[in-house]
């Protein structure tokens, strides 16, 4: 199903090496969010150039024309599923759909069953009301929805109480050891060359300046942050296992893909001022930000690694990798003929590069303060996370022409020499885990990292990724948010 050949040694290009401006090649700073301004003269065998990214277009490489569907389409499953249940924010739609699903559709893999507990502590009162027959076993209570709520929880959870027919569990366990192998390498790329670089993206920060999440100094986006590596964590310590219906990973991508849902409800429903331009910025969350978010997760990380490592990783991990992401990229609401893991490596990068050129505009002092809030978060809030440090870090991984993008200034000697010792260390662990009797222990090491951060997340901060409830959808009146709106 799926192809590949050794990646290029193209990592410490992409992240580190700046050239100037190639003489004969194309470059688009797009400034317009529309992206009007594509090269007309774009065509196959182009040399194209931006920040700091070289490649020739290939027809696996795609136009705003051909992306601009995708941006018309959000979730249609969970946007169908949400404005039948009609839930206020805090509300746990997944307690329902299992609940549901346990008693009225085919038991899920491995089956989960619906407990007392679960039905009086965590099903709302004026969605299911208890049934007042009582059950010959007095244990097991029952609950009934309207027969029109039911039956939109019953459709959904149907397409997703069994794994797709293509989905290879061998490969969903070998693709999740690649994160938890180089998982020191993955989380630093993740944050930096994914959620830190993606802040020079407009038609994404749009809707993270709407809801003010991951984009203002509260504990509101340390939190997101420390949200999102739970979800990873969870899909990748257990595999296949964690990922069958019903189980951990599985539940966490659910709660992602209903707290996605939430947000492009509450968004298109706000009527104000500022209110949402769909013409122009599209359905929020849609299927081309979703696929750009799962590259990411997916071939920047696999770039990340390659950074730290000094070659690519083998192309049976690059694929596997891919196939793990597919999947959860699939549970995530994305489309299978737009999930850019669903074909070869070479596929999966051009898919990047595109999103590159359509969505990453030119340097903005707005995007700069974004990014520097995102950074400065934690030790906003108490946490000693050493701020200079990061600047240095996002640097040195980001490289010359986003450093530009997005104004990173020089921190100073010691807040270099700091950022060099960090580096290190994650550049001699991504090294050791590539080798093969010393690999072993770097790999159990780094599973024992992953389950104390989980522990630590449910002992003190894990979350169920709701909504608050108290947000108008304004930009400028959403909690501690004060940067100015997306012009």
């Amino acid at each position: 199903m799926f192809s590949a050949k050794p990646a290029p040694k193209r990592g410490l290009k992409l992240f580190h090496e700046y050239k100037p401006f190639p003489v004969g090649a194309l470059t688009w700073n797009a400034t317009s969010v529309t992206r009007e301004d594509e090269p007309k003269e774009l065509k196959i065998g182009s040399k194209v150039y931006k920040l700091g990214h070289e490649f020739y277009w290939s027809r696996l490489h795609l136009k705003h024309k051909d992306y601009a569907p995708r941006r018309t389409i959000g979730d249609l499953e969970m946007d169908t599923l949400l404005s039948t249940l009609k839930p206020t924010a805090s509300q746990d739609i997944l307690e329902i759909l299992l609940a549901v699903s346990e008693l009225e559709t085919e038991p899920l893999e491995p089956r989960r069953r619906a407990s007392t507990m679960l039905q009086q502590q965590y099903l709302p009162s004026h969605v299911i009301e208890p049934d007042t027959k009582k059950s010959k076993n007095a244990n097991n209570k029952t609950f009934s929805l309207p027969k029109k709520h039911k039956d939109a929880c019953i459709r959904f959870m149907n397409l997703y109480n069994t794994m797709p027919d293509w989905v290879n569990e061998e490969q969903l366990d070998k693709g999740a050891a690649v994160f938890i192998k180089y998982f020191q390498a993955s989380c630093v790329s993740l944050y930096f060359n994914g959620l830190v670089a993606g802040m020079s993206a407009p038609l994404i920060t749009s809707v993270l300046t709407r809801t003010g999440y991951m984009t203002n100094d509260s504990f509101d986006t340390t939190l997101r942050l420390l949200e999102t590596l739970q979800m990873v964590c969870e899909c990748a310590l257990h595999g296949a296992e964690g990922l069958r219906p019903g189980n951990r990973g599985w539940q966490s991508v659910i709660r992602v893909r209903i707290l996605h849902g939430k947000v492009r409800q509450r968004i298109q429903s706000v009527q104000a001022d500022d209110k949402w331009d769909t013409n122009r910025l599209g359905v929020p969350i849609n299927q081309e930000d979703l696929g750009a978010t799962l590259l990411s997760f997916s071939i920047v990380a696999l770039r990340g690694i390659e950074f730290n490592l000094g070659h690519p990783v083998s192309a049976e991990e690059q694929i596997n990798y891919l196939h793990f992401w597919r999947y959860i990229g699939w549970l995530m609401g994305i489309q299978d003929e737009f999930n850019p893991c669903n074909g070869s490596v070479s596929v999966a990068y051009a898919s990047l590069e595109s999103i590159l050129m359509h969505q990453i505009v030119a340097p903005s002092d707005q995007f700069s303060t974004i990014t520097r809030v995102f950074l400065n978060a934690p030790e906003a809030n108490g946490w000693k996370c050493d701020y200079p440090r990061r600047i240095e870090l996002a640097r040195r991984y980001l490289g010359k022409a986003y450093e530009d993008v997005l104004q990173l200034e020089d921190m100073g000697f010691w807040a270099r020499l700091r950022a060099d010792i960090e580096f290190g260390i994650i550049k001699a662990f991504t090294v050791l885990a590539d080798t093969p009797i010393i690999g072993k222990y770097v790999f159990l090491f780094n599973q024992g990292l992953a389950g104390f951060f989980l522990r630590w997340m449910d002992q003190t901060h894990r979350s169920n990724w709701q909504l608050r409830e108290s947000y108008d959808g304004s930009v400028n009146r959403c909690p501690h948010f004060t940067l100015p709106k997306l012009t």
